[in-house]
């Protein structure tokens, strides 16, 4: 499938540093997109993705590479100039808008940052911890007191949005939810399990598991109050 991303100017110029990357621009248009930290002269393949996630690259030098995007795509590859920065300005399609983008080192296989393309929506009540913005589904603030908000559940879906998650259990989160309120007394994580807010006793399990009901298309939510789906989306 041909896909509508092309680089109309390529410019090189700079000087190399840790792999980076900058993406700055409106979507579907003109984007400017800039890279630092490769290989000088050396290829940089783009790559794409639906979202946050650990992909493994299916072919080529990398292979196995793991990327930080899901649904990944190669779209073209790129040269950097003599100190290992490259600069451009395409045209991104409307299918491309939310999706992440990541540059390859194909000499070294190193990555760069995973950017978004476009001012994707997302939460603006958000929580930093271990390497990732959190947020309820409802873009609740995390310190808000049981009760203080609209609804103290999550009955109704609510789509996840581009670039985010539903944020997966890993060691420590209910730690990292139990600091704050979230006008609730549960956070749902991706396997439909339940976590104590600081208003509901100290931080563990609340009320077991199956309380995720819906899907990408319709959205997500919680059966149950007082519950509300945690999502998340890498820094």
């Amino acid at each position: 499938m041909r896909m509508a991303f092309f680089f109309a100017t390529l410019t090189l110029a700079g000087a190399a540093h840790a792999q980076s990357l900058s993406v700055d621009g409106a979507c579907p248009g003109a984007s400017d997109i800039t890279g630092s930290g490769f290989t000088p002269g050396g290829s940089v393949a783009v790559l794409t993705g639906s979202g946050p996630g650990s992909d493994a690259m299916p072919g080529g030098p990398c292979a196995g590479g793991v990327t930080d995007m899901t649904g990944l795509r190669y779209i073209t590859t790129l040269r950097a100039d003599g100190g290992g920065s490259l600069a451009a300005r395409p045209s991104i399609s409307g299918a491309l808008c939310g999706d992440s983008v990541q540059f390859l080192d194909v000499t070294t296989c190193s990555l760069s940052n995973r950017e978004i393309f476009g001012d994707a929506p997302g939460p603006v009540n958000t929580v930093v911890w271990d390497g990732y913005l959190y947020a309820s589904i409802d873009d609740v603030p995390p310190e808000a007191d049981y009760g203080t908000w609209e609804n103290n559940c999550t009955t109704e879906p609510y789509p996840v949005p581009p670039g985010w998650e539903l944020a997966p259990y890993v060691a420590g989160l209910e730690t990292m939810i139990n600091l704050y309120d979230w006008s609730t007394h549960c956070m749902v994580t991706a396997d439909g399990f339940t976590w104590r807010c600081n208003n509901y006793g100290p931080p563990g399990d609340c009320i077991g598991g199956g309380f995720l009901e819906g899907d990408d298309v319709v959205g997500y939510s919680s059966p149950a109050c007082s519950l509300r789906p945690l999502i998340r989306t890498r820094l």
